[in-house]
């Protein structure tokens, strides 16, 4: 809320009006509220609801007895002091009523028109609306000389999901009223914080936010679970406005898109933004099966000497960079912002032996016989963290589930049970060669041109990708590991 707010513009005909009616209303010593019914009352308040798009939907009130202010909190003051959530007023003698709202309020507007409780004094009387959640009352906070009426409480104690609770105030002396109310939502430590101000000589307020009541700061929309909205039951009857808040609990949607996971990831959870929250459900150290390992190099023999073997070498170092997947779909290297967040989650015993990206010098020298493939892969241990991350945004909650992060390690790793994790082993595979399908070269026989038929083995290294090491031994290919 704006504390340096512009003044107003007001009818004063309008407003003092209002003021000589109202003042001599309290003169004559009026006491007690005006004889409207229990039904308008509920007309007002509950039936006539299913016209606004996007409020409560079928709720019934509450029916609470309490009728004295009990503020079991302390609670201070609010108003003024932060820019709310939502926040709406009603400027007098402003021949517009619709100026300023949007398209749900312009519609509760409408279906509201016609005032249905009449007062011929200031009143609050205040509904508020929690179609998913119970919320409970917190504290509370009068200005303003004021009564209970309409038999209805100061305020509403408990109001259980799917329902709405009302209360009801009105001005004994002065020349304004005003209601402040918290209610605690369920899973957090956040409060609902309400706030209406009724006045002789000025507008009447509404508005609402959710705040840490630990700070009394209010919680930023994107890490609260919540949000809430405002209007007016009786819009343009400035002395009897009846306020209406609503708290939702905000739509929870589970991301199973790689793309789109990974692009909330990157918008939400750098290591200074706390509405991205990370859980880890499982850490452990991989030493990864063949179908993980990574091809380093390659070398087919086919002479020209039919009749001594050829040596493969290889001698380079080699980066390899940790790696994310969500969903089981690889999202890339590890440029990921998230990487604080994971990794403020290792366990103590984790912390020290693993890095973003790491360098190795692998050398590998392999007789190959002639008509052979060699291929050199390695088999990179890694430190796996499993778990789950809950991004909080303006409108939604967005879960994101099972993605799976893998950094190599910086060393050998023993466990608890004495099992060794080399950082790198080093494999040698080989496989027959087709070398007269390499060498585009064919064999006589009788006079007629035969194509060697190709190998199993071959056909993968012909296909253009490269094979893993588990495709190549299910295709028939020899397996040696190498120092």
């Amino acid at each position: 809320m704006n504390t340096s707010r512009e003044p107003r513009r007001q009818s004063r005909s309008a407003l003092w009006l209002t003021a000589i009616a109202i003042g001599s209303a309290l003169a004559l010593g009026v006491s007690g509220c005006t004889p409207d019914t229990a039904n308008l009352a509920k007309k007002a308040v509950g039936d006539e609801q299913s016209g606004f798009v996007g409020m409560a939907g079928d709720v019934e009130p509450v029916a609470i007895t309490d009728t004295a202010p009990v503020s079991e909190n302390e609670v201070p003051t609010l108003a003024d002091k932060y820019e709310p959530m939502a926040a709406l007023d009603m400027p007098k003698g402003k021949t517009d009523l619709t100026q300023g709202l949007n398209a749900g309020q312009k519609q509760a507007l409408q279906s509201t028109q016609g005032v249905t409780e009449t007062v011929d004094r200031l009143r609050i009387h205040l509904t508020i609306a929690s179609p998913q959640v119970t919320i409970s009352r917190f504290g509370e906070t009068y200005g303003g000389k004021q009564r209970n009426c309409l038999d209805l409480p100061w305020s509403t104690i408990n109001i259980p999901a799917g329902t709405t609770g009302e209360s009801c105030t009105e001005i004994t002396a002065g020349t304004w009223m005003s209601v402040e109310q918290t209610y605690r939502l369920p899973g957090t430590t956040d409060l609902l914080w309400i706030y209406v101000k009724n006045p002789l000589i000025g507008n009447p307020e509404l508005q609402c936010n959710m705040f840490d009541p630990r700070t009394w700061k209010p919680v930023d929309i994107k890490k609260t679970k919540y949000t809430c909205d405002v209007r007016w039951m009786q819009h343009g009857y400035w002395t009897n406005p009846m306020p209406r808040v609503r708290v939702t609990a905000k739509n929870v949607v589970e991301v199973k898109d790689a793309k789109r996971a990974q692009q909330l990831l990157t918008e939400n959870c750098s290591k200074k933004q706390p509405e991205c929250d990370y859980t880890s459900t499982r850490q452990r150290v991989v030493s990864p099966p063949e179908s993980e390992w990574t091809l380093l190099d390659t070398y087919t023999n086919c002479g020209p000497d039919r009749h001594e073997s050829a040596e493969h070498k290889w001698a380079q170092a080699k980066t390899f960079q940790g790696a994310y997947t969500i969903g089981g779909a690889i999202s890339g290297g590890y440029g990921n912002p998230a990487h604080d967040k994971v990794s403020a989650k290792i366990k103590a015993s984790f912390k020290h032996i693993w890095k973003i990206e790491n360098s190795y010098k692998a050398v590998v020298k392999q007789p190959v016989p002639y008509g052979k493939t060699n291929l050199f892969y390695a088999q990179l241990s890694y430190l796996e963290l499993t778990g789950d991350f809950v991004i909080t945004t303006k409108d939604n909650v967005y879960i994101i589930t099972d993605t799976v992060y893998k950094l190599p390690l910086s060393d050998e790793y023993k466990d608890e049970d004495g099992n060794r994790f080399k950082f790198l082993e080093k494999h040698s595979m080989g496989a027959d060669a087709d070398c007269a399908s390499i060498a585009k070269w064919v064999e006589e026989d009788h006079g007629h041109k035969k194509t060697v038929k190709s190998s199993k083995v071959q056909k993968l290294l012909n296909s253009g990708v490269i094979p893993s090491a588990s495709d190549l031994l299910a295709a028939g290919a020899t397996l040696e590991t190498v120092e």
